[in-house]
């Protein structure tokens, strides 16, 4: 199924050299950041059962046309099974709404941030506080 879906993604990306540009881009800036890594020899080698290949492919915001954001695929079904159907979920960390709004009134000034990236430490692999 990813080997199809990259297929894919690739015929598309031969047809719209705009799109190569700015697919290509968001890639090394993932790689840049520190936020996927390419495999060496030794990791290929490595080949397990428990490899799993995560499809993606580029969409684009209406107001952002310029701007291609990948998305991955975890949902992505493989004989039944999907990457997300996989791992733990853990505990639901969405703030309740009626929380939120009720903070706003507690204090005179109030902050709000639109984060754009993931805050990874390259160097250790581990999430930063804000």
């Amino acid at each position: 199924m990813a080997k199809a879906r990259l297929r894919s993604l690739h015929k598309k990306l031969l047809r719209d050299k705009d799109l190569h540009k700015k697919y290509s881009d968001f890639m090394k800036n993932l790689l840049t950041k520190g936020y996927a890594r390419k495999l060496n020899n030794e990791d290929v080698e490595r080949h397990t059962r428990k490899t799993w290949y995560l499809p993606h492919h580029g969409v684009f915001h209406p107001q952002k046309p310029d701007k291609v954001r990948v998305v991955f695929d975890a949902a992505a079904l493989h004989e039944g099974v999907s990457l997300n159907s996989q791992l733990l979920q853990g505990p639901d960390l969405t703030n309740n709404l009626l929380g939120v709004i009720l903070r706003f009134r507690e204090e005179p000034v109030t902050i709000a941030a639109d984060i754009e990236a993931m805050n990874i430490s390259p160097s250790k692999g581990t999430t930063r506080r804000l």
